[in-house]
């Protein structure tokens, strides 16, 4: 199971001010990176089941925040499920190549150095 965000704050504003506009975009997968990774027993048909009786966060034991991507792969083929406020939506296509060539960017959100700026 892998986990998809935004790779910077600069995919995430881009579609904040789509949504803004009322636009609805599906992830493509050029905005996204991996952010998380493990392995699961579920497949991805009993995952969608499940987020029908649970909330997202309980059935992965972490949390997950709207827009993300959840991807499952049972081996034959991956599943990319789009998290929504209501639960998550099947992704018809997901660029799975551009993802895993991206690289997570977290600097931008990073505390600045206190210490610079005692005196």
């Amino acid at each position: 199971m892998r986990i998809y965000c935004y790779k910077d704050t600069n995919a995430w504003f881009l579609n904040f001010l789509f949504e803004q506009d009322g636009a609805r975009r599906f992830p493509s997968g050029h905005e996204y990176a991996v952010r998380h990774e493990c392995s699961t027993e579920l497949t991805a048909k009993g995952f969608y089941e499940l987020t029908e009786q649970k909330l997202v966060d309980d059935i992965l034991g972490f949390p997950v925040s709207n827009n993300e991507v959840i991807e499952i792969d049972d081996g034959l083929r991956p599943y990319c499920f789009v998290v929504h406020e209501y639960g998550v939506e099947l992704l018809a296509y997901f660029d799975r190549d551009s993802v895993r060539k991206n690289k997570l960017d977290r600097t931008d959100l990073e505390e600045p150095d206190t210490a610079l700026f005692d005196e």
